[in-house]
């Protein structure tokens, strides 16, 4: 029981289900979601950090002549390439402890 507990613990407030937003198959968006990792409540600081980062560039991109917002672009695709890989990296851990805990729910 300890190990389903475990594992409450460590999925609980890590997901969030969003919007997937208008795609060819739902063009009024009614039936897509999809699921995130959640920001904004401390649980991963660093993937908090790199999206205040991704929105920070966004903004100064906002009306900025091309070579300033080329330099941007730049920055805005290795930060979104970083974010990408840390998502990747906790929805790995985030597997391997349902993987882990797996024979316990089986058991009930």
């Amino acid at each position: 029981v300890s190990i389903l507990i475990d594992l409450y613990n460590t999925l609980k407030g890590t997901v969030e289900i969003v919007r997937a937003g208008p795609n060819l198959s739902d063009p009024y968006n009614r039936f897509s979601y999809q699921f995130r990792l959640v920001s904004g409540n401390d649980r991963f600081e660093d993937l908090d950090t790199l999206r205040r980062k991704e929105q920070q560039i966004l903004e100064r991109s906002r009306g900025n002549d091309f070579e300033t917002n080329g330099k941007l672009q730049q920055q805005l695709a290795m930060v979104r390439a970083e974010i990408s890989t840390l998502e990747h990296h906790i929805i790995r851990k985030l597997i391997t402890a349902m993987i882990r805990a797996a024979p316990a729910a089986q058991r009930g």
